[in-house]
């Protein structure tokens, strides 16, 4: 029984890494699509250069999320997006508050939860978990 929870668990976190990657790839093509309109978003936010900040965080956001959605080294690509989106509330969500102060949050735990969990199953490429020592006795 206790594998079905497991199981379970890890098709939860693959559903979630595609929802994830979805909203990443999606938010990278506009800063890429309508450029002009994102370069005035950051610098309203107060982002320094910000012209070229759209180019690096939308790319960031446009490769990250495609490598979540195929599961290519889920917990090395969700720490530059956790960061990014902690970036999006000090710049964005501070400035204006709003919807900056709701998905970039969540997105941004999402993402500490692939850092720390993985990203469930079907992956293209897996890094194993570290063990806690706690569960990992020393032998004599």
């Amino acid at each position: 029984m206790q594998r079905d929870g497991r199981s379970a668990r890890r098709f939860g976190l693959t559903a979630l890494r595609a929802l994830v990657g979805l909203v990443f790839v999606a938010s990278g093509l506009t800063k890429f699509a309508d450029h002009a309109q994102a370069a005035v978003d950051f610098a309203r936010w107060n982002v320094p250069l910000a012209g070229s900040a759209a180019y690096a965080v939308g790319g960031l956001e446009l490769v990250g999320g495609a490598l979540l959605l195929l599961g290519v080294a889920t917990r090395l690509v969700a720490m530059p997006l956790l960061a990014v989106m902690v970036g999006a509330v000090v710049t964005a969500g501070l400035t204006e508050g709003g919807a900056h102060l709701v998905l970039p949050p969540a997105l941004a735990l999402l993402c500490a939860l692939f850092a720390a969990r993985g990203g469930g199953a079907w992956q293209l490429l897996a890094f194993p978990s570290v063990p806690s020592l706690s569960s990992n006795p020393t032998r004599a």
